[in-house]
């Protein structure tokens, strides 16, 4: 067996082992004659020892200088350790770098079996400083372990204690708390921790750990959660550690008290001035210390309502439509964080307040008239603690509610539908932009609702109005209307239509415009008779121009009669002495009207007496044959009546006055009369009917005889008759007439001229209707419509044609009764004839050269070149075809030809060739 020991083996380091066979003597560098290296084994050689380390053992003052030092040296690694040393370098010089304080333990065999064993070493150390440890482990045979295997590590000696504790920054709840250490200065950096304390009722502490760098190291931090308007002691204390940022062994100095504050207690006021229905306003006045405040809150029912940053001081309103209307907002406080991060909750007085009532949440706005606008709009809020509220309505005339505001208020009524109405101010025909908002009754200070829009209506159209309308009664036959009326378009926008009924007449212009008063211009209105008249006055607006409104407003006009003439009847009469005639009065008034029972004074020129002397009648008595007497009937001004009396011993006198009665054809009449004889009868008399007055003789059958005195009478002409009656027997006669009958003109025939004209296309000719009546007389035509086959006429009956053509009918109409007249339209103008195809040829020409434009009536003659005529017709068509043949049938031979067309006012020449 072979063994021997290797040195310079690694700690943690696998080996390998090789064994050779050499000749005896042969030395260790002399390999010649040994065999090849066999593997004999391998092994890894142990771990080197680790984790040697020391720290200071709290607590301790600025003298302590007892040091621990702990080793870890793995169980299994125990044997082979000869000897663990920790060296203490001061690091204050670095240079030095000394060691102060060698330690060392465990046997020299390495029985060293205790492990993480505390142990002290004191004395040679100074306060805060940092030292520098070095631990190693020594094996047997005086083998160090490598770099690799040593153990480093700072150390620090505690600290001295803390300098001066002062206070700044005091705030509600917190404070600013300094503390300087006043130990010696170290020459390198360490750790030093510093606990800061407020001490008192809810006192509280903040611990850091900073890095000391200067002769003094500061710490600052602010204490927080403070309780407002409570002393305090501000406390200071300084640790110092291991350097590895754990808190293993920590040592710290004594406390040092500063001098002891108090925070600042609250006051100051905070109320709640403003309340609406979706917003209030939260006044903060009189605060202490509002410089330290960072940011603050205001909160109602848990829910944050404003918010903010800096000093709260003032008033603090929220956005409209942030609060919820007719709401009760509870514990209402302000939460103030200051500048430290802590935070005080006050409350407001009162605590709570509650919403009003918002504004509507529909509507809308119309025009209910021309002066009237409604708003209608939804409101289904209550109104809080028995306030009342009233609505503001406001309609403007453009949308920024700027022009021609109108405001009106109204109740809120039972129920969620409102409504207010605007019905003063209102301009019609206008635009309005309508809002509505609630206004808070029970607390002026608080502020109203927001407005709600209600869009926007036009008011309508406004009538005018008729202020005044006069047209006086008259006993004449006009009177004279005045008017005057009003519109919201002013008082010229309107014009004034007058009408009038039972056959009146307007006698001045209708449909004018009032003047820049609203006067209507004055309206004369002519009356056909007495009677009551209605004068109707329609006032238009916008100046008469659709679409317009209109006022109407009557004034009965009453037209008296006044005498103005008066008619006796019978005109004469014959009465027999002894015997009566009674005479009637017919007094006509301005208009031709009878005045009935108008009485009359009746006077008599002789040959008997009359009775009475005034009344509608009168009777005659004959007395005194002779005459005739002068029976005259008068009333004021009127144009007296007379009637002659011829007083007779006995004869014949009328019974029934003749009378005249026209027929609908208007052609014949009626007429009858009755007489006696106070001797011989009624029928010893004979009727004779002659012609009074009249514009054409009559013809009576029967006539001359007592069956005369019912007759037929034939007219002859229109006009306005009166046929006297003579009624004889042997004891004498007796006559009279009747009252005027008008016999009217009736159109039966209408004749148009002249007739049967030739007219020429480029010419006009004006026809005249004339109309003839059942008479065959003349009679004026008053609305003629002309009419014609062929052409046209106009409304004057001038007729022109473009076309030639016979028998056109010019028709002129009136009523059911027609006329007409023929035209014949001739064209005599050549200048535009011509002659095609030219040349002509034979074999492509067709067989005719054809002529066009020849009007109604031309002759064609054709000549050669020398003069000589070898063709000639007579047309009286526009066109003629001509098959190149002479007058004698004969085809025309080759050559250039010569044509003239001549018609009665015009002649065209040209040229013809021809090829064959």
């Amino acid at each position: 067996m072979f063994g021997g020991a290797v040195q310079q083996i690694l700690g943690n380091t696998a080996y390998f082992f090789y064994a050779q066979a050499c000749p005896n003597g042969t030395g260790i560098y002399n390999l010649a004659g040994c065999s090849s290296w066999t593997l004999i084994g391998n092994t890894s050689t142990l771990a080197y020892p680790s984790n040697v380390f020391a720290a200071p053992v709290p607590p301790g003052d600025s003298t302590i200088n007892t040091i621990i030092v702990r080793k870890n040296v793995p169980a299994a690694d125990v044997p082979n350790v000869s000897l663990v040393r920790l060296d203490i370098h001061d690091l204050i010089t670095p240079a030095n770098n000394q060691t102060l304080a060698p330690i060392g333990f465990g046997g020299a065999n390495g029985n060293q079996t205790i492990d993480n064993t505390m142990y002290t070493q004191n004395g040679g150390f100074k306060p805060n400083v940092k030292y520098e440890y070095l631990g190693r482990v020594v094996y047997p045979f005086g083998v160090n372990v490598p770099a690799a295997g040593q153990t480093r590590g700072p150390l620090w000696t505690t600290p001295a204690f803390p300098g001066p504790v002062t206070t700044s920054n005091i705030t509600h709840c917190s404070v600013q708390i300094t503390a300087e250490n006043s130990g010696g200065a170290p020459a390198n950096p360490s750790y030093t921790m510093y606990n800061l304390c407020a001490s008192g009722t809810g006192g509280s502490c903040l611990t850091d750990q900073i890095s000391g760098a200067t002769p003094t190291d500061t710490a600052t931090r602010v204490i927080t959660a403070l309780n407002p308007g409570t002393a305090y002691t501000p406390t200071g204390q300084a640790l110092v550690g291991n350097g590895d940022g754990s808190s293993t062994g920590w040592a710290s100095s004594a406390v040092r008290n500063g001098t002891g504050f108090s925070t600042l207690a609250w006051g100051g006021t905070f109320t709640i001035p403003m309340v609406g229905n979706s917003s209030a306003t939260f006044n903060i006045s009189g605060l202490i210390g509002a410089g330290s405040i960072q940011s603050w809150l205001i909160r109602a029912n848990g829910t944050t309502l404003l918010s903010g940053t800096g000093d709260p001081t003032g008033a603090r309103s929220t956005a409209l439509g942030s609060l919820t209307p007719n709401t009760v907002y509870n514990t209402v406080q302000i939460v103030l964080t200051e500048t430290s991060g802590c935070s005080s909750t006050l409350n407001f007085n009162p605590t709570s307040f509650t919403t009003t009532p918002f504004a509507p949440t529909a509507g809308s706005m119309s025009a209910t008239g021309p002066r009237t606008l409604v708003a209608n709009f939804t409101d289904a809020s209550l109104n809080p603690n028995g306030a009342t509220s009233t609505y503001e309505f406001q309609a403007c005339q453009n949308a920024g509610f700027t022009v021609g505001c109108l405001t009106s208020t109204g109740p809120k009524a039972a129920g969620a539908a409102q409504s207010v109405t605007i019905n003063s101010g209102v301009i019609p025909e206008t635009q309005y932009f309508g809002r509505v908002r609630t206004r808070n009754q029970s607390r002026p200070t608080w502020p109203d609702s927001p407005w709600f829009g209600l869009g926007s209506a036009t008011t309508p159209n406004e009538a005018p109005n008729i202020t005044s309308l006069v047209c006086p009664d008259t006993l004449l036959n006009t009177t004279t209307c005045s008017a005057s009326a009003t519109d919201n378009g002013g008082p010229g926008s309107m014009v004034c239509h007058y009408s009038v009924n039972n056959g009146a007449t307007l006698g001045s212009a209708n449909d004018q415009p009032t003047d820049g008063s609203g006067a209507c211009p004055a309206m004369v209105v002519n009356f056909p008779s007495n009677g009551g008249y209605a004068v109707t006055l329609e006032v238009r607006d916008h100046n008469g121009v659709n679409p317009y409104l209109v006022d109407t407003e009557t004034d009965n006009v009453n037209v008296g009669q006044t005498p103005a003439s008066i008619s006796v009847a019978p005109l004469t009469a014959t009465v027999v002495t002894g015997n009566t005639q009674a005479f009637t009065a017919t007094v006509l008034d301005q208009f031709g009207g009878v005045i009935a029972g108008q009485p009359v004074d009746w006077t008599l020129s002789g040959g008997g007496t009359r009775n009475p002397a005034n009344g509608v009648s009168t009777t005659f008595t004959a007395a005194t044959p002779g005459g005739p007497f002068t029976l005259t009937a008068s009333v004021g001004s009127a144009t007296p009546g007379t009637a002659a009396i011829t007083v007779v011993a006995a004869g014949p006198y009328f019974v029934t006055l003749p009378n005249l009665s026209l027929n609908p054809d208007n052609r014949t009449g009626v007429l009858s009369a009755l007489g006696n004889d106070n001797v011989d009868g009624e029928s010893s008399l004979t009727y004779a009917w002659t012609l009074e007055s009249g514009p054409a003789a009559i013809s009576v059958s029967p006539n001359g005889t007592n069956a005369a005195k019912n007759a037929a009478v034939t007219f002859n002409a229109a006009g306005t008759y009166v046929l006297r009656c003579t009624i004889a027997n042997t004891n004498g006669s007796a006559t009279a007439t009747t009252a005027p009958r008008t016999l009217n003109q009736a159109l039966t025939a209408i004749s148009v001229s002249p007739n049967n004209v030739t007219i020429n296309v480029r010419n006009s000719q004006t026809f005249t209707a004339s109309g003839r009546d059942q008479f065959n007389n003349p009679m004026s035509l008053t609305s003629v419509a002309w009419s014609t086959t062929g052409g046209n006429i106009s409304g004057a009956g001038v007729f022109q044609s473009g076309s030639i053509g016979t028998n056109i009918r010019v028709t002129a109409t009136q009523g059911a009764i027609s006329g007409s007249a023929f035209v014949t339209m001739v064209d005599y103008d050549v200048s535009g004839a011509k002659a095609y195809p030219v040349p002509y040829k034979s074999t492509t020409g067709g067989g005719a050269i054809h002529f066009d434009g020849l009007g109604s009536d031309s002759h064609i003659r054709i000549y050669t070149i020398s003069g000589r005529l070898v063709f000639s017709v007579h047309v009286n068509t526009p066109v003629y075809d001509w098959t190149v043949r002479n007058n004698s049938g004969e085809t025309i031979a080759s050559g250039v030809y010569l044509y003239v067309i001549e018609s009665p006012s015009t002649t065209k020449h040209g040229k013809l060739i021809i090829i064959q």
